[in-house]
């Protein structure tokens, strides 16, 4: 990401292609639980996932968590 800064959060939505599915790749700037990305998205046709993020106060990485299948 560009211009993350330290303390900000937010929600990302992610739609799965209606007719074709797509997956999602992260960087080492994005941290889940673990160590390891959750299901990136959905691998449903036209499916809705989130990511919920907070950026730690040095700014050198993202807090994150998938919150999968809120709508297929």
């Amino acid at each position: 990401p560009t211009n993350a800064f330290g303390g900000q959060s937010g929600i990302i939505f992610f739609q799965q292609h209606a007719s074709s599915l797509k997956t999602l790749a992260f960087n080492t700037f994005w941290k889940f639980p673990g160590g390891t990305p959750a299901t990136p998205v959905t691998a449903t046709n036209s499916a809705i996932d989130a990511m919920a993020y907070y950026i730690e106060p040095g700014g050198d990485f993202a807090i994150c968590s998938m919150i999968n299948d809120i709508k297929t």
